[in-house]
């Protein structure tokens, strides 16, 4: 099929890459793949009569600051599927070259593409969208919509949270129930009320605990001011839920969905849908088909008037589009890989929620520079550690005059519980008795190996006092500290005085 103007616009800048490399796309009339390759580097846009063109080229380069171990391959966003065969010991002419000018060795891989997940929302309702702008006001309330259905959304998953554990025993159990069949039924009931069906995933780990049942709804105070109360909270029994500042909420529409004011919902929602967001607009969200997660991570209304999770599917047919990977066999010496994708694909680009090996290995060097200040690192305190920032502003060559957020090393470090668990592996690996106690052993032990002036955690012990009970104990001080608390005469304690 013809190319479209964004892939021969790929294709331009794929040209432009290898100029600057110094390769060239001459032809070589003994090597079939580099010919196949160079056919399309060297095409022109299609006219009535030209034939189609099968694919189109990607040249990802590896960051050459980084010893190359993997292929670009593992930095795909697409997800690849069964392997539909290839050729060992091929190679791409002067596509793919050595640092001595002869070309590489390769492997040739083809693969298909397995498509992606996709919302069951995602032809909501088959009206055509008008295609309206927002100025600076319909922004703000564009903002307000979603922040109103998120938190209402919350409410209905979340309930009243009470907890007898944690609350008080001496609680009554009104609204209280851990019976299954009973709370099943008021679950029923509670949805028909609200017109809002909530769906679990069944990953979800089912509480044990007994929870409150109790309905939700918006009162006035006496000055006039909306509050949210669980209808079981009293005087007497204050545990229950109350929440009091609800002023950057839009309150209509707010109490429109808890006591299920059709009029209102509809009026509110169909002038958001026409704007293109909401509940009633169709959803583009996609998840990977290895993904776990069965549930859109948003609410939407379909034609059954019912307010509900999207659910995550499988299209129907295969994705026609077709990978042909040529990986040299020594990456160090040639440090690129050569991608031909053929057809188009039969869904929307994934989100890029793969972080490539190169630019993590860049974001884990940007951790280790944090050295001690890694114990107790959180995706927060990074975005706000000047020597962090420091270092990844010089990482990106960032020249503005506010720093970068994370995300401008690559998109998938925008989700913070992504740069957590990587922050978290990385922790295990240098603090592997963990940053309590135990850490501190593991540290005392390690100190002891170091000359007398280079020791600073000096002992970590436990003391069982004349009570039999037992308190821990850590030092940490250098030889020099010590000989100057020795040679002192006067001592302030900052510690409190039941300590």
């Amino acid at each position: 099929m013809p190319l479209s103007d964004l892939q021969l616009s790929a294709v331009v800048e794929a040209q432009k890459l290898l100029a600057d490399v110094g390769l060239t796309t001459a032809t070589n009339s003994d090597d079939n793949d580099f010919l196949e390759v160079t056919r399309v580097l060297s095409h022109t846009p299609p006219t009535a009569t030209s034939p189609a063109v099968r694919g189109y080229l990607y040249v990802p380069p590896l960051l050459g600051r980084l010893q190359p171990k993997k292929s670009g391959v593992d930095s795909f966003q697409y997800s690849l599927g069964d392997s539909q065969g290839g050729e060992p010991h091929v190679y791409c002419g002067r596509l793919l070259v050595g640092r001595d000018g002869t070309p590489a060795s390769c492997t040739h891989k083809k693969v298909t593409c397995k498509g992606l997940k996709r919302c069951s929302a995602r032809s909501l309702h088959d009206l055509p969208l008008p295609s309206l702008s927002l100025d600076s006001l319909g922004e703000a309330k564009k903002e307000i919509f979603l922040k109103t259905l998120a938190f209402y959304c919350t409410l209905v998953d979340k309930g009243c949270g009470f907890d007898l554990q944690k609350d008080g025993e001496d609680i009554g159990l009104t609204g209280l129930d851990d019976d299954d069949d009973e709370s099943a039924s008021e679950s029923d009931q509670s949805e028909s009320e609200t017109g809002t069906t909530v769906i679990k995933d069944k990953r979800r780990r089912k509480s044990s605990r007994p929870s409150c049942k109790g309905k939700l709804g918006l009162h006035l105070d006496e000055y006039g001011r909306s509050f949210l109360q669980c209808q079981y909270r009293k005087i007497t029994d204050k545990a229950h839920l109350i929440l009091r500042t609800l002023d950057e909420f839009d309150i209509p529409y707010l109490r429109a969905l808890l006591e299920n004011d059709s009029r209102v919902i509809d009026e509110r929602e169909e002038l958001a849908r026409q704007f293109g967001y909401g509940p009633r607009a169709p959803c583009s969200f996609t998840a990977a088909p290895s993904a776990k997660k069965q549930l859109c991570p948003h609410w939407h209304r379909p034609e059954t008037g019912r307010l509900a999770r999207g659910v995550l599917e499988r299209p129907k047919g295969n994705c026609g589009a077709t990978f042909d990977i040529y990986t040299p066999y020594e990456l160090a010496d040639c440090p690129r890989v050569v991608i031909v994708c053929r057809n188009p694909h039969s869904h929307p680009d994934p989100h890029p929620v793969k972080t490539p090996p190169p630019l993590l290995e860049v974001f884990r060097s940007l951790l280790l520079e944090l050295d001690w200040k890694l114990a107790d690192a959180t995706p927060r305190k990074l975005m706000i550690d000047s020597g962090f920032m420091g270092n990844l502003r010089r990482a990106l060559g960032w020249n503005k005059p506010f720093d970068p957020p994370l995300a401008a090393l690559h998109p998938s470090f925008g989700n913070l519980d992504h740069v957590r668990r990587y922050i978290d592996e990385l922790r295990d690996i240098l603090f592997p008795s963990g940053t309590g106690f135990e850490g501190a052993q593991l540290l005392a032990d390690q100190h002891r190996q170091l000359p007398e002036d280079e020791q600073y955690v000096r002992c970590a012990e436990t003391h069982t006092i004349e009570d039999g009970k037992t308190f821990q104990l850590v030092i940490c001080m250098l030889r020099s500290m010590s000989a100057l608390l020795m040679r002192s005469k006067n001592f302030r304690s900052t510690l409190p005085s039941n300590v």
